[in-house]
């Protein structure tokens, strides 16, 4: 079974937050995947187009997604009585 290894992303531009820092701006371009062999694979879903992207992608270890995270809570040491 593979398993998704790196998420493939590309800077895009910059921005300003509310504190006036500048900040980079990026685009999740596709996954890498590791197979059962050893091998990686790369899937594109999407290319950013525009003269602020350089034309390189990074790969970054994937963060949890909200709600997918490592499982449900299994310490049931409180002081709630039932």
């Amino acid at each position: 079974m593979s398993k998704v290894k790196f998420d493939v992303l590309a800077r895009t531009g910059t921005y300003t937050n509310a504190g006036g820092e500048e900040k980079s701006r990026w685009m999740k371009s596709g996954v890498v995947f590791e197979n059962e062999k050893g091998y990686l694979s790369l899937k594109l879903e999407g290319i950013p187009v525009g003269p602020d992207w350089s034309g390189w992608f990074s790969l970054f270890e994937p963060k949890p997604r909200d709600g997918a995270g490592p499982g449900p809570k299994t310490d049931f040491s409180d002081d709630i009585k039932f």
